[in-house]
């Protein structure tokens, strides 16, 4: 027993029976009789026909009647001679046939069903789905001679299996001889008969791809047809993604076509080629093969019929090939050496400029991209010739390409001739036809457009080419100040104008001008031999730099002739001869930059330069300089601020090119001193100047370092009027010498206190007395002003992580003076006396990370101020208006006591 089984959802029908005899004839209906079952399909499962015997299960099969006895219906199922009226019903059929079988005939049946009906969206519920059923046969009825075949003998059934595929398409359909030459099927075009035509199918799977070729011919009407073609079809929810993945198609493959055709044989007029590929805008009459004779890829689809409702392969019988017997045109490039737009015969061809040809249509327009492209070669040994062939009757354009052709500098060589030129003694033929722009180089020309005749050749479409000559340089900038271009920084934004001379007089207006590109470089080209000169305007604010230093032509500025205020300035006269390129025309500038500005009366000694404080005209100031890494300071200009307190020095040196740097010495009034330096946040408002004078210079700003082409307009000096000052400096000693190194950085924030002894007995440190306390600004700077003549010392806490530098390793204003080690990370500087008015500012103090250098005990022995400093609870400490703010005699035991006191036993307001 074989079981019947499918994996379709849904029953084919039956349509019909047909039995044929060994000559396929249908034989008679007088002998064959066919039984049709309707019972449910359950009734044929394996289980339900495993209780019956062969016999009732299939009595036309497995018992013998007599010749003309209908079987009757059996225990199993039920029989009938007559069909249903709905065959779809029908779930078994039985066909017995009484015509007599000579040895060697056999008899035929074909059912013929109807495959499930599925919409488009559904093809995948059934594609590649299975039927499995069974047939047998068997004799059944005596023979001639009266024997019978035992039950024995008789044969078992064979499983019979068929698979559910997609629908299949076609693709033809016509080849042509296109009579007119306008790519389309007209009347009068005739068919091109046994033309050899291929087929080549690409099979694409995610493994990759397979590709075979079906070969025919056209028959007498010129038409050809590939059938039974796989179609493609996209599963559902998948319409909308790559159209390109064969996992998102029916069966996981993509089948894609090709048509190729043969060219037909050569006639007596010449050899056939592909006419014009998609004239028109029926698909149904034009040609589709392009010059290889190949057609576009062709997919085939699965269509629903309208009228049917039925899945169908796509037919797509609109694939054509037309064929005509071509044209063709060239001809010539050449150098027109006398520039006369006429070929003479000693001017030579010039070969490998590119050469397209574009068709043009019936409105004038020339098509975007080009029917053909060559170059420019040798013909029976004359250079420059072209040619195309293959061509169709109709409008074309010649396009000459000559952005190839450059000199072995790169450079372009060649412009056009005038066109149009033949005439009378020189005929079209030997003018040029190059004459209608297409870049706005000039370097792309085309001719007019060109109407070709069926079979015509054409070779009178010509390009003449003239020598010219071009003249560039290089703009610079010259940020190491030597004159020459040895940096190879280019100074983009340099306008260049070109000037032609004529008998040693330049032109007033100039012939071109540009702007030099991001390469620094210009380059002005199509320029005829002759003498000429080049203007350079530099940006804004850059000086022109002098002409011919280092003796090298390539690398020096060749402007001489330079504007008073150094921002432009022409070349020499340049002679330029034919066919030549001049290169190095170059001129260099740069930026200076300067350092200024301002001196005034700091009248509330704050160090910052408040509304209503005056200028102070007539300082003397010094500009120094030092170079190389030197340590010798060098004079470079003198000046004194004006009526309203600035002074500049100009044209200075600057930037990571030069090693160079500078201070400003300020010579102050007598009576006068510097005021504190670096007060506030505003570099502008400040004061820059250090609390030390310098012998026949006076009071140094620090090193300054600008820019190239800075402006640095913020080195200002404050000047006080003061009875007496203290100060000045720590800083963090990152060598760790003890000296105030220019490396070196102050620190902000450090307390500072000065401590008077009014006895005079510096000794006992019970006699000294705060006076003053305060904070390092942002640059490490500390001062106290107003001070009377008398001994003093000053304080500094310097807490951890930090301590001292070794102290008194130099100069007084350099070296460190916390020396002396107290309580709360204390450090006192040793006692000095200050004279009436003195200015002292050499109290420094130098700072470590970790250990430092070499600390002493406090003089005089006993409790220091700082140790009350540390010891005073809830004292609030503030920085105090120093002595100004109190009569000296209260300082002095018996002459008169403070206001008040605090807890601590210190004066406070």
């Amino acid at each position: 027993m074989t079981n019947r089984a499918t994996n379709l959802e849904r029953r084919p029908a039956l349509n019909s029976v047909t039995v044929l005899s060994s000559d396929g004839q249908p034989i008679a209906s007088a002998f064959v009789r066919i039984y049709y079952c309707t019972d449910d399909t359950s009734a044929w499962t394996a289980e339900s026909r495993s209780q019956y015997t062969a016999e009732e299960e299939l009595p036309m099969i497995y018992t013998t009647g007599r010749n003309g006895d209908p079987w009757t219906s059996s225990s199993a199922h039920t029989w009938s001679a007559m069909p249903p009226a709905d065959l779809s019903t029908v779930t078994a059929i039985g066909v017995e046939v009484t015509q007599p079988l000579e040895n060697g005939d056999y008899i035929e049946v074909q059912v013929n069903m109807t495959a499930p009906q599925y919409a488009t969206d559904e093809i995948e519920d059934y594609y590649g789905k299975y039927i499995s059923n069974s047939a047998m046969c068997s004799v059944v009825r005596n023979s001639n001679t009266g024997d019978t075949i035992a039950l024995s003998d008789r044969p078992e059934n064979q499983e019979v299996k068929c698979v559910l595929d997609l629908p299949k398409g076609a693709i033809g359909d016509y080849a042509f001889y296109d009579q007119n030459q306008n790519g389309i099927q007209d009347a009068e075009d005739l068919p091109v008969v046994g033309l050899g035509v291929r087929l080549i199918t690409t099979r694409i799977t995610a493994n990759g791809t397979q590709t075979t070729t079906t070969e025919t011919t056209t028959d007498f009407s010129g038409y050809y047809l590939f059938d039974d073609l796989d179609c493609n079809i996209m599963l559902s929810g998948k319409e909308d993604g790559d159209p390109d993945d064969p996992n998102h198609y029916v069966g996981g493959v993509i089948y894609q076509y090709q048509v190729e055709f043969d060219m037909p044989p050569a006639g007596n007029d010449g050899v056939y080629v592909p006419t014009r590929q998609y004239e028109g805008g029926d698909t149904a009459v034009d040609s589709n093969i392009d010059r290889n004779g190949r057609s576009e890829i062709l997919r085939l689809g699965v269509v629903s019929n309208p009228d049917t409702s039925r899945l169908e392969g796509q037919r797509d019988m609109t694939i054509d090939a037309g064929f005509v017997i071509p044209a063709a045109l060239g001809d010539y490039v050449w150098i027109d050496l006398n520039r006369d737009g006429i070929q003479d015969p000693d001017e030579p061809g010039v070969n490998g400029a590119r050469v397209r040809l574009y068709t043009v249509d019936d409105s004038g327009k020339v098509s975007d991209a080009p029917l053909a492209e060559t170059v420019t070669a040798a013909k029976e040994g004359k250079d420059g010739y072209y040619f195309f062939d293959n061509l169709t009757k109709g409008r074309y354009v010649v396009e000459f390409d000559i952005t190839s052709l450059r000199n072995d500098l790169g450079l372009y060589q060649y412009g056009f001739t005038t066109a149009n030129q033949g005439a009378g003694d020189h005929p079209e033929t030997a003018d040029s036809d190059a004459k209608n722009a297409v870049d706005g180089n000039d370097r792309i020309m085309r001719t007019d457009v060109i109407t070709l005749d069926y079979q015509q050749t054409d070779l009178t479409w010509d390009a003449g080419l003239v020598y010219y000559s071009a003249l560039g340089g290089y703009a610079y900038d010259d940020r190491n100040y030597n004159d020459v271009q040895d940096l190879g920084i280019p100074l983009t934004g340099t306008k260049m104008s070109l000037y032609r001379v004529i008998d040693n007089v330049r032109e007033e207006q100039p012939i071109a001008t540009a702007v030099v590109d991001e390469n620094g470089e210009y380059l002005f080209e199509y320029l005829l031999e002759g003498e000429y000169q080049v203007l350079f305007e530099y940006p804004e604010g850059y000086q022109a730099v002098l002409p011919n230093i280092g003796g090298d032509d390539a690398l020096d500025s060749d402007v001489f002739e330079i504007a008073p205020d150094l921002n432009s300035g022409y070349t020499q006269t340049i002679r330029l001869p034919a066919n030549s390129i001049s290169l190095h025309n170059d001129g260099g500038a740069r930026l200076y930059g300067a350092i200024g500005d301002y001196v005034w009366l700091d009248a509330n000694k704050n160090g910052i330069q408040d509304a209503g404080e005056k200028p102070v005209q007539n300082v003397t100031v010094y500009l120094q300089m030092r170079e190389g890494g030197s340590s010798i300071w060098k004079k470079v200009d003198t000046t004194t601020t004006n009526e309203k307190g600035y002074y500049v020095f100009e044209s200075l040196k600057g930037g990571p090119d030069v090693d160079c740097q500078y201070r400003v010495c300020f010579d102050l009034p007598g009576g006068s001193v510097a005021t504190v330096p670096y007060a506030g946040s505003d570099r502008a408002a400040d004061s820059n100047i250090q609390g030390f004078y310098l012998d026949g210079w006076g009071y140094p700003s620090d090193v300054i370092s600008i820019g190239y082409g800075q402006r640095d307009m913020t080195i200002d000096a404050g000047i006080v009027i003061t009875s007496g000052s203290v100060g000045d400096y720590v800083w963090l000693d990152t060598n760790r010498n003890g000296i105030q190194d220019e490396e070196d950085t102050g620190l902000e924030g450090i307390r500072v206190v000065l401590e008077y002894s009014p006895s005079g007995d510096v000794s006992d440190d019970t006699q000294w007395i705060l006076v003053g306390e305060t904070t390092t600004n942002e640059k490490g700077y500390y001062r106290f002003d107003e001070l009377f003549e008398g001994y003093y010392r000053v304080k500094f806490q310097i807490l951890k992580p930090y301590t001292i530098t070794l102290v008194n390793q130099g100069d007084a204003a350099l070296d460190s003076d916390g020396r002396y080690q107290l309580e709360g990370g204390w450090y006192a500087g040793r006692p000095f006396y200050l004279n009436e008015g003195g200015f002292d500012m050499t109290w420094d103090c130098g700072v470590v990370l970790g250990s430092g250098g070499t600390t002493a005990a406090a003089p005089g022995g006993g409790v220091s101020t700082g140790d009350r400093f540390a010891e005073a609870a809830g004292c609030s400490w503030l920085v105090y208006p120093l002595l100004e703010q109190w009569p000296l005699a209260s300082l002095y035991p018996g002459k008169g006591e403070p206001e008040n006191t605090n807890d601590c036993g210190f004066f406070s307001r």
